[in-house]
């Protein structure tokens, strides 16, 4: 069977990528399980990508097309001699079991945007020279990281993740593993979530916190119409906060009182011990971290002067992820500056914009 064989009906390919089915080649070295592909990755390195079923999971149905729900398989890339686990392109966990075309995307996502790291202007590094650059051209750096927190196992693993991914900036950060807080009194006003304006307490949302609730499902419950999530946004002048605002979070000083909390790497068990917070430093600000469940979304921008923190639902962000992979696919050429666009495009383009605003008001009425 060919990769082919594992992707949808009417499937729509990444925006940008390289990376065709034909260039998957049978991986030797998994008797004929898997295959591999050259192509770049997100900082543009060459990569050789190696997608391998996972015989012992895999359906066992004798179909000659495999449907995308089944053929579970591990996705991995070797850049320079060194090997690691691919993320996965919507979940945003590293590592571990998805579907053929799920991996497939996730090369030809990496590869399209190397492919557009290698189009980028000399200010877009981190480097000395680059940052005067961007002075000079009044241009700042903006950028955002996403991850899965069931990628780890620890919360020191989780905290190692976001400690690296905030070195962009000056805010400090950490991840620390939560028991028996709250346990005994569930509704009393230090367990529910706050809001805060720089270092004060500005108002209260009904949401009990205590570990005695499965991380989970607490999230789930409180937070799964996609409206609100624990965040923080910071604005730093050099290494001074000048401020800061954060909603459904915790005090950090009532969490210490209250339970235990530990930054040993001991491994974490759903269900059991299974509550993370994230510490802002320099603050009484802590925001309930669910593990598993949670993706950690970091963004910053204005050379690292603005930073945001965002607690987000893993699978909301799996459905979103996968949307603007659709839409990216559909609209990616109007989109993309190197592309001078015909006249007959750009009609049909708006033919499309305008039957897709129509069904909208359809579905209105």
């Amino acid at each position: 069977m060919t990769i082919s064989d594992y992707l949808p009906q009417g499937y729509q390919p990444v925006y940008g990528t390289g990376i065709h089915p034909d260039h998957f080649k049978p991986d030797p070295t998994s008797n004929g399980q898997g295959w591999v592909v050259c192509g770049l990755t997100t900082s543009g390195k060459q990569g050789e990508f190696r997608i391998t079923l996972a015989t012992d999971v895999e359906s066992t149905d004798d179909s000659d097309v495999i449907s995308s729900d089944r053929g579970l398989a591990t996705c991995e890339v070797v850049v320079n001699g060194e090997r690691r686990t691919v993320q996965h392109p919507y979940s945003k966990r590293i590592g571990g079991l998805a579907s053929v075309a799920d991996w497939y995307d996730a090369i030809a996502i990496e590869d399209a945007k190397g492919r557009k790291t290698e189009l980028t202007t000399p200010w877009s590094g981190q480097d000395v020279d680059s940052t005067l650059t961007r002075v000079e051209h009044n241009i700042v750096a903006y950028g955002d990281d996403e991850v899965a927190v069931e990628s780890f196992s620890s919360a020191a693993e989780v905290s190692k993740w976001l400690e690296d991914v905030l070195t962009k900036t000056q805010v400090r950060a950490e991840v620390w593993q939560v028991r028996n807080a709250f346990e005994s009194d569930k509704i009393a006003d230090q367990t529910m979530l706050r809001r805060f304006r720089n270092d004060e307490v500005d108002g209260w949302a009904p949401i009990p916190f205590s570990t005695s609730y499965i991380s989970k499902d607490w999230l789930e419950h409180a937070f799964g119409d996609e409206l609100f999530s624990p965040f923080v946004h910071l604005r730093m002048l050099g290494a001074q906060r000048e401020s800061l605002d954060a909603d459904y979070a915790l005090s950090w000083n009532e969490l210490m009182e209250s339970g235990e909390l530990t930054r040993e790497d001991i491994r974490l068990e759903s269900g059991g011990d299974d509550w993370l917070v994230i510490r802002v430093l320099d603050s009484d600000l802590a925001l309930p971290l669910p593990w598993p469940g949670a993706n950690i979304v970091v963004h910053h921008d204005e050379d690292g002067a603005r930073v945001g923190i965002d607690v987000l639902i893993t699978e909301a962000q799996d459905k979103k992820n996968r949307k603007q992979k659709v839409w990216e696919s559909e609209w990616g050429r109007f989109l993309d500056e190197t592309i001078t666009l015909t006249d007959a495009e750009i009609a049909e383009g708006i033919n499309r914009a305008e039957g897709h605003l129509q069904a909208l008001i359809e579905e209105e009425e």
